[in-house]
């Protein structure tokens, strides 16, 4: 895993789920605040139940025109990574939009028992904006999503 800082977003770089549990696990005894719109178990808990849903499946899709568009640069979003501001769809299901009551601890928990449900099963579900991506595909989208929500979170 690679960090550099930013004033108000890091540069993150997870290579692998574990790599990605590295970096929360530490966050409920150091404090953790965010420089974007959600608070950061806000933004781990999202992590956390798109990971389950690569294992138990989605019940939402994205509208055909974005599913088009991103099936067509997939390859550039698991190499290089998703930006900021993407607005998730509307018929996304609560699970995914963790609500502000959301607590670090408890994100934190599901996500590291996410990170091992995932290293412990095939994550083979149809993604609702990417189509069907084999597990080592699933492993680099987790890794690009939570890079990008990840950055906004900054440590006490």
């Amino acid at each position: 895993m690679t960090t550099a800082t930013t004033p108000s977003r890091q540069k993150l770089g997870f290579r692998t789920l574990d790599d990605i549990a590295r970096f929360v696990e530490p966050l409920p005894v150091r404090g953790a605040t965010s420089t974007g719109n959600w608070t950061a178990a806000q933004n781990i808990g999202h992590i956390a139940a798109v990971i389950d849903a690569s294992i138990d499946g989605f019940t939402f899709s994205a509208p055909v025109p974005i599913r088009i568009f991103a099936t067509l640069m997939r390859n550039r979003f698991l190499s290089k990574g998703f930006k900021p501001g993407i607005k998730m769809p509307s018929n996304a299901p609560a699970a995914f939009k963790p609500g502000p009551e959301t607590q670090l601890d408890d994100a934190v928990k599901h996500l590291i028992e996410s990170i091992q449900r995932a290293k412990d099963k095939k994550m083979a579900s149809v993604s609702p904006i990417f189509g069907a991506l084999s597990h080592d595909q699933w492993v680099d989208m987790h890794c690009r999503h939570a890079e990008m929500h990840f950055s906004h979170i900054q440590t006490a």
